[in-house]
């Protein structure tokens, strides 16, 4: 249930990004999900993407791609949410995209 919640909170939030976000007349495609990281999961990221965002088996992380070319997404940033309640992993990532977007 955990999961559903927080994916609810990555649609919402992206949402907010394409609706009020200060890049709208750009054409980036602005993607946000939430996953809990598993050796698998984190195998699809690039060695260089592992190292820099420390990305570590069983966190909790939302991240943030632009998929301006839907063949090479670019990973923009990562938000390690592991342990926050629902409201403080929204408000997490809520601070990070109000000052990025």
């Amino acid at each position: 249930m955990r999961e559903f919640h927080m994916q609810c909170v990555a649609d919402d939030i992206e949402a907010m990004i394409h609706s009020y976000g200060g890049n709208r007349e750009q054409r980036r495609r602005i993607v946000v999900t939430y996953q809990v990281l598993t050796h698998e999961s984190i195998a699809r990221f690039t060695d260089f993407q592992r190292r820099y965002h420390g990305l570590l088996p069983g966190e909790e992380v939302f991240t943030i791609w632009d998929e301006v070319d839907i063949n090479a997404p670019d990973l923009l940033y990562v938000v390690n949410v592991t342990g926050d309640s629902i409201l403080t992993a929204g408000c997490e990532l809520m601070t990070l995209v109000a000052k990025k977007f």
